[in-house]
């Protein structure tokens, strides 16, 4: 669970409306910019729209960490993310993390970082082996990852050695290789399959259920204004002046005739 408390106070800065990679923003598109937290990053990220692509017969968007990500930023007093001395672009200081070691954090294999370090470290890529990337796939009405992958690599920052034997100055402030995490997860439960396909369907829903409302309001008044009784049958029914005199005179007559007998 991320929360600000498990966040060192100097990193908090941008964790609003972050994901820890479970769930993120909903109504995605093509222009938008989710943001993502990891630990092992120490800090937030942001995620690239790259392409469109189907998964489970799902839509999904493809976003995915720019490789300047990690590079120094201007002014250089904002950049919370360097030391003394600067750090070479692609890498990244977490020691406030980490109970203050001196690690830093980079792409695996340092890729998208100066030529510098690779050569450093003697980094050789194993054939027919590319580096995990850092992306995932968001299905982009509910922001749910129906596939992703996290990989980054933790340094050893070396500072500048004084005073220590010449066979040591190879490592003086160099960046030395530790180890790397690769997060890989794919796929979702069938009940969050199921409310996915709810989300989707539920527009039209409310259009089928508006269109249905809209016609049964219609037959109502067209049911009401069929009952009403028509003006010239009421006007059949209502006895005329000529019918009510006569019914008058024989009723007067009948009352003599009662009265003389």
């Amino acid at each position: 669970m991320l929360t600000k408390d498990s966040v060192p106070k100097y990193y908090r800065r941008g964790l609003c409306k972050t994901a820890d990679l479970l769930i993120y923003n909903q109504m995605l598109t093509k222009d938008s910019v989710p943001k993502y937290y990891r630990r092992g990053l120490c800090k937030t990220a942001d995620l690239y729209y790259e392409s469109e692509h189907t998964l489970y017969g799902l839509r999904a968007y493809k976003f995915a960490i720019a490789p300047s990500d990690l590079n120094r930023t201007y002014p250089p007093e904002d950049d919370c993310f360097d030391t003394k001395p600067s750090l070479p672009n692609g890498t990244a200081d977490i020691s406030k993390c980490v109970h203050s070691y001196p690690v830093t954090t980079s792409f695996i294999y340092f890729n998208h970082t100066d030529d510098s370090l690779k050569t450093c470290a003697k980094i050789k890529i194993p054939r027919g082996k590319t580096a995990p990337p850092s992306e995932v796939y968001l299905e982009p009405i509910t922001g749910i990852p129906l596939k992703s992958s996290a990989a980054l690599q933790a340094n050893l920052n070396v500072k500048p050695l004084r005073g220590f034997d010449r066979s040591f100055d190879k490592f003086s402030g160099q960046q030395i290789p530790l180890f790397y995490l690769h997060y890989h997860g794919e796929g979702v439960p069938l009940k969050v399959f199921c409310m996915i396909y709810l989300m989707r369907a539920l527009p039209a829903i409310g259009w089928i259920l508006t269109v249905s409302l809209f016609a049964f309001g219609l037959y109502c008044i067209w049911k009401s204004v069929r009952r009403k009784p028509k003006k010239g049958k009421r006007k059949e029914n209502t006895p005329s002046s000529e019918s009510v005199k006569e019914t008058n005179v024989e009723l007067e007559t009948f009352l003599k005739e009662t009265v003389l007998n």
